[in-house]
């Protein structure tokens, strides 16, 4: 599977680490849903994630991706940890 879109369906709770295991996930939608945790932890073994969208969530921490949405997620100051983005093309 590359593609997977999970938006909008209430999902609670930390993100699966199951998801870590889908090493040929391309692109990931899990915005709109109530998740709580680390975004990190979760997708360790994602390779070829190029695309994440975890909008409207509870999360917290950072990945390396080169398309980086937290929209209306983020609270307070922006974190250090944006400056590590290095393959990040957009941050929304």
């Amino acid at each position: 599977m590359m593609l997977l879109d999970l938006s909008s369906n209430g999902l609670t709770g930390t993100i699966p680490a199951s998801l870590g295991s889908m090493m040929y996930l391309e692109v990931l939608n899990l915005g709109r849903n109530d998740l709580t945790g680390a975004i990190s932890d979760a997708f360790t073994g994602l390779r070829r994630i190029s695309a994440l969208d975890l909008s409207h969530n509870h999360l917290t921490g950072m990945s390396f991706l080169e398309d980086f949405d937290v929209s209306n997620n983020l609270t307070g100051e922006i974190p250090r940890s944006v400056c590590h983005l290095c393959g990040a093309t957009q941050l929304a």
